[in-house]
C-alpha cells in the first residue's frame, strides 16, 4: 500500500499516544554515556509521562540505578532496556532478541515476567533465535527465510506434521539391528548410545512393541520441539 491509514489500539500510528502504548527493546541497545542509570531511567520516565512499573522492574532485574551507563557490561546494559522497554506498562512489546546477553537466572525471570505480562492482557511481538523460549511463550509463530515467510501458524500446527519419536536405551547399542528387525519404522538414528526411532503407528502400539523387546532397558517419547521444524528449513 502507498496511501491510507493505520492505528495502534485506537491511536494514529505516530502519534504520542500511539507511542505511549508501546515498549520497544532493540536488539542493539544504546544509551547516553553522560548519564547514571537513574537518570537515563528518570528522563525516559518524564517523556512518557509515567513509569508505573518502573521501581517493580529495577528491583526484579537487579539493576544499580547509580552505576554509569558508560560502565555497564552487555548483560547490565540489557537489563536497562528491558525496565525502559516495560516500565509503563504498554500494551504492546517489539522486542529483538530481548535476552541477549543476559545470564540464565535472569533469561528465566525475563520469560516469566514476560508470560505474566501477556497473561495481563500484553501482547508481544518478539523476533529470537533461541526457538525453545518462542515456543514456550508464544501463542503463534512466524518462520522467516531470505526475508519472506516460509510458515506461519501456532506452535501446534507447525510440530503436527513432525515425525513422531521415540529414544530407546539398549541393554548394548550393538543390539540395535535386533530391535530395528521387529519395528515397522519410517527411519532410525542412533545419537550418543541411544537409538532414536521416528514411527507411524499408534502411541499405544509402538509402546507394546517396545515394552515386549528385551534388548529396550529404558525409554522416552519427548515432544516435538520449534527445532526439528526449524532446523531442516535453513539447512535446506
Amino acid at each position: 500500500p502507498t496511501d491510507g491509514e493505520a492505528e495502534i489500539i485506537g491511536s494514529p500510528v505516530g502519534s504520542i499516544e500511539s507511542k505511549h502504548k508501546i515498549g520497544y527493546l532493540p536488539s542493539d541497545f544504546e544509551l547516553y554515556n553522560y548519564y547514571t542509570i537513574k537518570e537515563y531511567l528518570d528522563y525516559i520516565e518524564k517523556l512518557r509521562g509515567h513509569a508505573e512499573l518502573k521501581e517493580d522492574l529495577i528491583e526484579l532485574f537487579d539493576v544499580d540505578i547509580y552505576r554509569k551507563t558508560s560502565e555497564l557490561s552487555r548483560g547490565n546494559k540489557q537489563k536497562v532496556a528491558i525496565v525502559q522497554a516495560l516500565m509503563h506498562d504498554p500494551d504492546i512489546l517489539i522486542a529483538d532478541e530481548p535476552t541477549t546477553g543476559l545470564d540464565p537466572v535472569m533469561q528465566d525471570i525475563f520469560n516469566k515476567y514476560l508470560k505474566n505480562y501477556i497473561k495481563r492482557g500484553g501482547t508481544a511481538f518478539i523476533s529470537s533465535h533461541i526457538l525453545r523460549d518462542i515456543q514456550e511463550i508464544c501463542d503463534s509463530v512466524t518462520i522467516i527465510k531470505s526475508g519472506h515467510i516460509f510458515s506461519s501458524g501456532t506452535v501446534s500446527e507447525l510440530l503436527e506434521n513432525l515425525p513422531k519419536k521415540a529414544i530407546l536405551s539398549l541393554n548394548a547399542i550393538e543390539n540395535a539391528g535386533k530391535v530395528l528387525a521387529t519395528l515397522n519404522l519410517k527411519s532410525s538414528e542412533v545419537i550418543r548410545d541411544k537409538l532414536v526411532i521416528y514411527y507411524d503407528q499408534t502411541h499405544k502400539e509402538i509402546m507394546k512393541i517396545i515394552i515386549d523387546n528385551p534388548n529396550v532397558v529404558d525409554f522416552s517419547f519427548p515432544d516435538p520441539s520449534l527445532e526439528e521444524y526449524f532446523l531442516p528449513i535453513f539447512r535446506s
